[in-house]
């Protein structure tokens, strides 16, 4: 967009967000700051809010104004408390948010040490999930880059089928040569409409199922999916349902999904939601806070 021909360095005291004395002399954001920009002929307002969990309440204001979130991660220093922070404000106002990993203009910065560490820490509940409840067989909505996929299979005896649904092709070639490339054989993906693909794999499958909801984040298709796979749900299937608060569609989905008399239990984690189909049990909605 061409605002600016220079790149500011925290050093020299000269970056575009943090001209305050004290920021410069502290060096780094005591406060948020605003640096609009145009791109395409659209403005976009970028709100540069504090990493430090010391000025939390300056984030809060400018999550509420967002429309999404991206939360940058120290190349060198990780997960720090402050992306923490970021990731659940980001995710009780519902926006959608990505990590971004900032400072490789340091020898000892390490991509891979945190990007390793952001997929690990959530990501693996996934894989305690599947690896507790050993499902007969995994169904994935949503393949994305193939990364929930690999956590998946990391709960599983490595031998228990799972088939993941996308609608990209680009993302399917990625996903399938990352699964080829590590030796995972026990994940088939499919690619298409998923309006189409999914039904038929509905008929053949037999057991108790875990499916994991991430793909079309309308309620409408949510329902649609969540409906399809109902029909073939048996005694002891879990469904998972990410991003149940991601907009306000997200959330109608989610509470008419877990009103359904059909579900047992359902457990609203914000970030996720999980169903239990089981008889015989008193119908039961628990929902986790964060202290």
């Amino acid at each position: 967009s061409r605002i600016t021909d220079r790149l500011g360095n925290i050093q020299d005291g000269n970056t575009i967000c943090d001209y305050d004395p004290e920021e410069i002399k502290r060096g780094y954001s005591v406060s948020a700051a605003m640096a609009p920009m145009l791109w395409n002929g659209t403005k976009i307002n970028i709100l540069d809010t504090p990493g430090f969990f010391d000025f939390e309440g300056e984030a809060r204001q400018c999550v509420r104004a967002a429309d999404a979130a991206i939360i940058v991660v120290d190349g060198k220093a990780g997960i720090e408390v402050g992306t923490e922070i970021g990731w659940n404000l980001a995710s009780a106002s519902g926006i959608p948010k990505a990590f971004f990993i900032n400072r490789f203009d340091d020898g000892e910065a390490r991509f891979y040490k945190v990007f390793g560490a952001i997929r690990e820490k959530y990501g693996l509940l996934l894989t305690r999930i599947v690896r507790h409840y050993n499902p007969s067989y995994i169904i994935e909505l949503g393949t994305s880059l193939g990364i929930s996929g690999y956590y998946l299979w990391l709960g599983t005896n490595k031998q228990t089928p799972i088939t993941t649904f996308e609608g990209s092709q680009t993302l399917c070639n990625i996903a399938s040569r990352q699964y080829s490339q590590n030796g995972i054989d026990n994940i088939s993906v499919v690619c298409g409409d998923i309006d189409e693909t999914l039904p038929r794999l509905l008929q053949k499958n037999e057991g108790t199922a875990l499916i994991f909801f991430d793909a079309n984040h309308t309620k409408e298709a949510t329902l649609r999916y969540y409906n399809m796979c109902k029909e073939r749900a048996s005694v002891g299937s879990i469904f998972i349902f990410d991003d149940i608060h991601w907009s306000k569609g997200m959330t109608e989905a989610w509470n008419i999904i877990k009103a359904d008399p059909d579900v047992a239990t359902s457990i609203d984690l914000y970030q996720l939601g999980i169903l239990f189909f089981r008889k015989g049990c008193p119908k039961e909605d628990y929902k986790v806070m964060k202290i």
